[in-house]
């Protein structure tokens, strides 16, 4: 059975199991709108089935429902690879895991979780994505408020709600003229206050705080590479899981040797899939950066990243969890829209080239040639980065 026909069953299943549920959800009163004014939950739960930065750009969120609900319990459900970013933090009492599987496999792993959460009695569940698994694991919990976004009618398991902005996955060309466009992490908080789960106050950035602990941790695996501590540390991560939001390889070598002739300590960071494009980077900058791409676990990298003094990045995870540990960025943007994605703050620069197409937003550039990234130059990110260094 080929690939396409596989892709197409497994979306035709969900597709199948959610147009019923939304039948029982008219039949049964699941969607029934609650009056969650002045409530007091016992226990609260979180689910964010999100990648890194995601999750990174909702800690705010995290931090408003500790403050506001101080003697309630909170657990959360995260992706498996996301949810040592919690480790030593003090945000949940209990997290649960979610398995990188796919297809049916995703629907009988949220049985086996829905279980757990049943037993647990949760009086609230926030969920913090749009997709159909986590509304599915809200159900599951038995909250009797269950909260979230309406993004496309997807809310058939929600009872409290919040219209989504339209523009959310539109291309940028394709926005309402006027439409208020709000930072990702600013509209997760919004969802708080226009629930009425909170009253509403000026948003916060995401903070992460790395202790003593973490520090010595970060210098250790730093100096095991042998790292010139004498010199600025600038990190460089080229790397994203979506093709169209990578700049070319071969110009992130060229920078890597200009920064280096310039004094920096380039340090290349990146995932274990990334290993081999980290030494195609060094091998085209003709010197010898320091390469910890696949070498440091999630929480490990945090500590590495708070030694920098400047990240330059494609739009990805990564720069988001610089900037929430203070490390200025400069960002190199093609399909992504800054105005949801930049990290928050002064000291953070976006490059992004608008002459022909860009804030598409999709994963694979379906252009004759990818217009948006490559018509940014190597001279343009070397003088971002030469005008940081004039301004410190």
């Amino acid at each position: 059975m080929g690939n396409r026909l596989k892709l197409k069953l497994r979306r035709s299943a969900l597709w199948f199991i959610y147009r019923w549920a939304v039948l029982f959800s008219i039949l049964f009163g699941w969607r029934k709108p609650r009056d969650i004014r002045d409530i007091e939950p016992k226990k609260i739960l979180v689910v964010n089935l999100l990648n890194i930065g995601d999750t990174i750009i909702r800690f705010p969120v995290f931090k408003l429902l500790q403050e506001n609900f101080e003697t309630a319990r909170l657990s959360a459900i995260f992706k498996r690879e996301v949810a040592p970013l919690f480790s030593g933090k003090n945000f949940f009492e209990k997290i649960y895991t979610q398995n990188k599987s796919k297809g049916m496999a995703k629907i009988f792993e949220a049985v086996k979780i829905g279980r757990l959460l049943k037993a647990d009695e949760y009086d609230l569940t926030i969920v913090l994505d749009y997709s159909f698994l986590s509304q599915l694991l809200a159900y599951f919990s038995k909250a009797y408020y269950r909260l979230g976004y309406d993004y496309r009618g997807r809310n058939v398991f929600l009872n409290i709600t919040a219209k989504a902005p339209k523009y959310l996955n539109q291309p940028v060309e394709k926005y309402e003229k006027g439409q208020k466009v709000w930072p990702e992490y600013i509209h997760w908080q919004r969802l708080l206050f226009l629930t009425g789960l909170i009253e509403e106050k000026i948003p916060e950035t995401p903070r992460i705080k790395v202790n003593a602990n973490e520090k010595r941790l970060g210098r250790d695996i730093l100096k095991s590479e042998n790292v010139d501590f004498s010199k600025s540390l600038i990190g460089i991560n080229p790397f994203s899981r979506h093709v169209s939001y990578r700049w070319p390889i071969d110009r992130f070598g060229k920078l890597v040797k200009r920064l280096s002739a310039d004094g920096w300590q380039v340090i290349i960071l990146g995932g274990p899939s990334d290993i081999s494009l980290a030494k195609e980077v060094a091998r085209l900058s003709k010197c010898n950066p320091i390469i910890i791409a696949g070498k440091t676990s999630l929480k490990d990298l945090v500590s590495v990243l708070s030694f920098l003094k400047l990240l330059v990045s494609v739009d990805t995870g990564t720069v988001h969890l610089a900037a929430s540990v203070g490390v200025p960025t400069i960002v190199i943007y093609g399909p992504g829209d800054p105005q949801i994605w930049a990290p928050p703050g002064e000291n953070h620069q976006i490059l992004q080239d608008k002459r022909y197409c860009y804030g598409c937003k999709q994963p694979n550039c379906y252009q004759k040639k990818h217009y948006c990234l490559e018509n940014i130059s190597v001279d343009q990110v070397y003088k971002a980065v030469q005008r940081f260094g004039k301004n410190q």
